[in-house]
């Protein structure tokens, strides 16, 4: 029997085309080792392709500790390298298991999900697939995962997909990214799609539970204003007052924005709160292309990364990690630096989130690049800006989702390559 190749990490969405490395100088002039000394890294999960393979996304964690995520490849054939998976890991016997809960068939259930999955306020799965431009695997879903209503005795007991919206890639958009769903306080489901609407630019959307089923509607279709750009590859998150705020990551000749997305009686307003510029034209340091959703910690802060960044002409692609006070007020908070490399092969960008904890501590991951650069998680403490992890081929490859905490200050979160079955991990660090 011919032995399937499983190809490396890549999405139909658009890729950052820059080159990328991993937080090179903190490792140099901070002597940092892969794993700080006081923190320990563990694999939970190596996918070798059957049972999931890349996953892109971060994880989520429920009340009982148990984590759950997405792959992007491995798991159906119907699909080149794979339909794609959500899986679930137990702690079990000091150890963890994973359960492969739905795998995805390349059907009307589309395919590839490329963000993570949200824990409902009914307690099961939602989550996206990003289809694909071309509607070979459709344009992207909308789905729901419920367990099974009976007691399961079985290691693996899948659980039941509902697909609660297809989109069509026109009027409602289509390929939702990176971001994770959310939900209002009447259970309406949030999301964005990188494609679709009215000018095909990509949507902020809603999904709302009706007469027993699912409907979906345009809040926002981009370029409406030309002045919060195109194409949201992350989500929305909600504030206090019941706004949404996201990213796009930019239109051709623009390089992103923050966005703020306000309801009104007769609809939703879209009003630009940060548009990123070109750094290397004379514009102010402040990062370009911004993938991921934005954060909220408790005090009502905004927090988000770019993929490139600091203002040096010789190596640009560097990412930031950014706030939006509760004034609105901009800052950069982070350029990550370099060490000069020829061509700049080494470079890296942040594609994912960043999480804060109850002190304040910022968490995060950094992508890497194939020239030996590998990605990183990285965390603002009290004493500043360090390096947690140094990934390498053996603990697995360029994250691109964000990291999780529990309860304890333990981490978790991917990396979507290599590792000891070489489609990716699910790590955790724990302090």
């Amino acid at each position: 029997m011919q032995k399937l190749r499983w190809a490396t990490t890549h999405s139909l969405l658009p890729r950052p085309a820059i080159p990328l490395t991993i937080l090179s100088l903190l490792a140099v002039t901070m002597g940092l080792s892969a794993v700080a000394q006081s923190q320990t890294y563990t694999i939970l999960h190596s996918f070798s392709g059957p049972d999931g393979y890349n996953p892109e996304a971060g994880v989520t964690l429920d009340a009982a500790g148990n984590v759950y995520g997405t792959t992007f490849h491995g798991g159906s054939q119907n699909c080149s390298n794979g339909c794609g998976t959500v899986f679930k890991l137990t702690h079990r016997s000091g150890g963890w298991v994973l359960t492969t809960l739905y795998e995805f068939q390349g059907g009307s259930d589309s395919a590839w999900p490329n963000a993570g999955v949200t824990i409902g306020p009914d307690g099961t799965l939602y989550g996206t697939t990003l289809g694909d431009d071309g509607g070979l695997y459709g344009y992207g879903t909308v789905f729901n995962l419920r367990p099974p209503d009976h007691i399961c005795h079985s290691v693996s007991c899948p659980w039941t997909m509902t697909v609660l919206y297809s989109f069509s890639g026109g009027d409602d958009g289509g390929t939702p990214g990176y971001g994770n769903l959310v939900f209002d306080r009447q259970g309406n489901i949030y999301g964005t799609t990188a494609n679709g609407g009215d000018f095909l630019a990509g949507t902020v959307f809603e999904v709302m539970h009706s007469n027993g089923g699912w409907t979906e509607s345009v809040l926002y279709s981009f370029l409406s204003n030309p002045s919060v750009e195109c194409t949201p590859l992350g989500g929305v998150i909600f504030d206090r007052s019941g706004n949404l705020w996201g990213t796009t990551s930019g239109c051709s000749s623009q390089f992103g924005a923050v966005f703020e997305l306000s309801p009104s009686d007769s609809g939703w307003t879209a009003s630009l709160v940060h548009a990123f510029h070109d750094t290397l034209s004379g514009g102010s340091p402040d990062g370009t292309t911004p993938l991921a959703s934005l954060t909220l910690d408790s005090s009502g802060n905004l927090y988000g990364t770019t993929v490139q960044g600091p203002p040096d002409p010789n190596c640009p692609a560097l990412g930031t990690v950014f706030e939006i006070n509760t004034a609105g007020d901009f800052a950069t908070l982070h350029f990550f630096p370099s060490i000069p490399q020829p061509e700049c092969m080494y470079e890296s960008g942040l594609l994912g989130p960043v999480s804060v904890d109850t002190q304040g501590n910022l968490y995060g991951t950094q992508y890497g690049e194939a020239y030996g650069a590998y990605g990183g998680v990285f965390e603002r403490g009290p004493l500043g800006w360090s390096e947690l992890v140094n990934f390498s081929a053996d603990t697995g490859t360029l994250p691109w989702g964000g990291v999780a905490l529990d309860a304890s200050g333990n981490l978790y979160g991917t990396a979507s390559g290599a590792g000891p079955g070489g489609g990716g991990v699910v790590w955790e660090i724990t302090p």
